[in-house]
């Protein structure tokens, strides 16, 4: 039986009241919507269900018990993903506010065990020729999760796929491209694919480019790319690109982009590249400034074309390490 989207909200709003009812007691609670899920506030306790298990729900209910006036939340994941909502709730840690993430379970509430951030994956072994290709063809090679990649102003246009009898340069903009791309120039040596894919992306990448998928996709990486080349716009004297502690799912949604170096005084800083309203980028980016470098001062950049949203910034509010923010020069304007 498929429901409306107002019958789902009251079904979501019934389970969160009977959950909270049956772990707190009886209240007088003020109830509200959340995407895919819902929440409830009682004076400075806030309580969030979702029943999706995406990155921003962790960013998004904390930006939400902020403008409740909460200080302590208790975010409720009702949906499937045992991996996000354990990173959840080691990110859930880095609030100087209790944050607390449980699971539903029965007519009971678990709390999660958070899990330590992943290791670091290196890049492969014997790709030495391949990341020549890559730089010669103006790219920069980024390693992320294991995978090498080459980035054209932070557009990923190539990767090296290790699997199979060697290493093998696949060119194209995402996946779907990549397939299509390995029939078309499947007669060309790779840095003439490459050079192929090049040309078609660098048109669109450069100020003043009218809009375009491949203007628009991964402008915090574009973004970032800006700042390895010249640091000194964030007060940096030096910066290489990081990834982040959660991959990337794909070239469309956002996702911020980081980069770890020194600043001008010789202190070392992460850099949070992030474009538009993602609610996560401040519990991913402290979650990988913790990994990289705990000494290490947070920044977070933006362009100057699109501050963060309010919801965005609200999150910072809770944070032990509240971040600076700093506009640069949007590359696309």
């Amino acid at each position: 039986m498929a429901f409306s989207p107002e019958e789902r909200a009251r079904l979501h709003q019934a389970k969160l009241q009977t959950i909270v009812e049956s772990c707190y007691g009886p209240g007088v609670r003020t109830a509200g919507p959340f995407p895919s899920g819902a929440t409830l506030v009682d004076g400075a306790a806030a309580w969030v269900l979702s029943e999706s298990v995406g990155r921003v729900v962790l960013g998004g209910a904390v930006s939400w018990a902020v403008r409740a006036g909460a200080d302590r939340l208790q975010l409720i994941i009702g949906g499937s993903g045992s991996d996000l909502v354990a990173a959840m709730a080691r990110r859930a840690e880095l609030f100087a506010r209790s944050v607390m993430v449980s699971r539903v379970r029965g007519a009971e509430l678990e709390d999660v065990a958070p899990v330590p951030a992943p290791a670091v994956l290196k890049a492969p072994d014997g790709v030495e020729a391949l990341m020549r290709t890559i730089r010669a063809a103006g790219c920069e090679v980024v390693v992320e999760q294991g995978v090498l990649r080459g980035e054209l102003l932070g557009l990923e246009v190539c990767r090296i796929d290790t699997d199979g009898d060697g290493p093998r340069l696949e060119v194209g903009v995402g996946s779907y491209d990549r397939e299509i791309a390995m029939l078309t120039y499947a007669d060309l040596a790779p840095s003439e694919a490459l050079a192929r894919v090049v040309g078609m992306v660098a048109p669109h990448r450069h100020a003043g480019a009218p809009i375009h998928p491949m203007r628009d996709l991964c402008r915090e990486r574009w973004l970032r790319a800006v700042l390895l080349e010249t640091p000194s716009l964030v007060g940096a004297t030096s910066l290489e690109p990081i990834e982040t502690t959660q991959a990337r799912e794909n070239l469309r949604d956002p996702h911020p982009a980081l980069a770890a170096g020194v600043d001008e005084d010789g202190r070392a800083v992460v850099v949070a590249c992030t474009v538009g309203a993602d609610l996560d980028v401040l519990p991913l980016a402290e979650d990988t400034r913790v990994r990289h470098d705990r000494s290490a001062s947070l920044i977070v950049v933006y362009p100057t074309d699109g501050p963060p949203p309010p919801g965005v910034r609200r999150v910072a509010e809770w944070l032990a390490d509240p971040p600076r923010w700093i506009a640069a020069p949007a590359p696309w304007s």
